[in-house]
């Protein structure tokens, strides 16, 4: 079977969202040998969350971070 190449999640970056756990999703999927891309898409709603987010990008090969700031 065949996992969709890119995911995008679009909405608020906000931690009730989960946006963490599909970057720590993907990175996982990445280090088993799936080139998957993630897209975050969004305004920043929560800035102490955006940054936890930020703090996990370290592969910005898998990860995309799109937002607008208020």
């Amino acid at each position: 079977w065949r996992i969709l190449d890119d995911i995008v999640i679009i909405g608020a970056i906000a931690e009730d969202k989960g946006q963490l756990d599909a970057i720590r999703a993907i990175k996982l999927l990445h280090k088993k040998g799936f080139n998957k891309k993630l897209y975050i898409v969004g305004k920043v709603t929560d800035k102490e969350y955006y940054q936890k987010i930020c703090n996990e990008i370290t592969d910005g090969q898998c990860l995309r971070l799109v937002w607008k700031e208020n």
